[in-house]
């Protein structure tokens, strides 16, 4: 009787709410889900489908929304039929299309890769995987491999699909830090030869960035040497404090999806750490609505402002600003401001003027054990022991 009402409620829902309904419910619900859900999808163990994960750069909801929509339209126009879309924000989400019944459409990857995922790009770069499966049961088995199969995608040119047997085909190299590099770098940038600072920057992304090594490697070794260009950058210039954008720019590093991606963000740094304090915002991003973001931020940080006061100034809609601020900047815009206020605190907390409760205050926290929580949370120590260990 049980089952029975169950199957009814089930009836109620579109194939896509029941799939939605299936990802999203425990193990208990599937069970209980699982024969409606075979029913309204027309599936059974013996019918092999194929899960696509759509990954942007962008985690924007509008810019997930954005491709859903634009996805449909792509796939109805191929006259592509029993499909669903459904989206898991965040991350380690993406948008996940379902196809029912692939095992005589070999073409299927070769479709996507040509038609379907280069318009996508257009609305933000993605990545993409693929993986097969035979009923609905595991799903979420399935949404699990493909996370671990878009890693891949560093690896292989961009705008291709990883799946398994691509997969297997990816070997790396083991290389070594060019310790010499850095040091000749370092050497450059003592005796602001500028230029050929740039060619050893260059000389590092052709060997290390492009080379054949794992991602791990590949992100390790230009993290390290960014950090030691800008400890010495840091000894010889007094205007190179903008230590939340640093930390924005080596955090984006570890986000990169692609050698393509990774590259872009290392040459930004080398132009920001090379240039005068004033300019530094403009080697982040040329997109005058985020740089006209970030001035406000620098004016008013010590004030109750968020998203929808600065996207106002802007005259921008604040999901749009969200969005545009996270593909230009490789961060969220609360982080962004979270992080710029930490930096404001740690500069008047290491001049051993202030109080704690006044830095607080006076960068934007009305609430001082949240500014406490908050400050651990960035650096590690809280505002008090930053103080003793930095105080001048």
């Amino acid at each position: 009787m049980e089952g029975k009402i169950e199957k009814q409620n089930a009836r109620r829902l579109t194939p896509n709410q029941l799939l939605r309904s299936y990802v999203y419910g425990d193990k208990s619900e599937r069970e209980r889900m699982l024969p409606a859900l075979e029913e309204s999808l027309g599936i059974n163990d013996r019918v092999e489908s194929t899960v696509i994960l759509i990954r942007p750069q962008s985690i924007a909801r509008e810019t997930y929304e954005e491709i859903q929509k634009y996805l449909r339209g792509l796939l109805d126009a191929l006259c592509m039929e029993n499909y669903y879309i459904f989206i898991r924000y965040g991350e380690d989400g993406g948008v996940y299309l379902l196809l029912v019944d692939t095992e005589r459409n070999r073409n299927l990857k070769m479709i996507l890769s040509t038609r379907v995922l280069p318009p996508l790009q257009e609305i933000s770069s993605c990545v993409c995987s693929m993986v097969k499966m035979k009923g609905i049961r595991d799903i979420n088995q399935i949404i699990d491999k493909l996370g671990d199969l878009v890693k891949y995608s560093f690896s292989i040119p961009e705008g291709k699909i990883i799946d398994w047997e691509t997969a297997q085909t990816i070997t790396y190299e083991k290389i070594e830090y060019p310790s010499a590099l850095e040091n000749e770098m370092i050497q450059c940038i003592r005796a602001g030869k500028k230029e050929k600072f740039f060619d050893m920057g260059k000389e590092f992304a052709d060997h290390v960035i492009e080379s054949n090594a794992s991602p791990e490697c590949i992100r390790d070794y230009t993290i390290r040497l960014v950090l030691g260009l800008i400890r010495v950058i840091g000894e010889i210039r007094t205007d190179l404090n903008q230590e939340e954008e640093i930390s924005y720019m080596l955090e984006s590093i570890r986000k990169c999806c692609s050698q393509k991606e990774m590259r872009y963000q290392f040459e930004k740094i080398l132009k920001n750490i090379t240039l005068p304090d004033d300019n530094m915002a403009k080697t982040i991003t040329e997109n005058g609505i985020v740089l006209n973001a970030i001035s406000y931020i620098r004016e008013n940080y010590g004030n109750n402002i968020g998203l929808v006061d600065v996207a106002q100034f802007c005259n921008v809609r604040s999901e749009y600003l969200s969005r545009i601020f996270k593909e230009e900047t490789g961060v969220k815009f609360v982080d962004f401001l979270t992080n710029f206020r930490v930096s404001m605190a740690k500069r008047m907390l290491a001049s051993g003027k202030y109080k704690v409760l006044e830095v607080s205050e006076a960068v934007g926290f009305s609430d001082q054990k949240y500014f406490q929580k908050v400050f651990k949370k960035v650096c590690g120590v809280t505002p008090s022991e930053y103080k003793k260990e930095n105080c001048r």
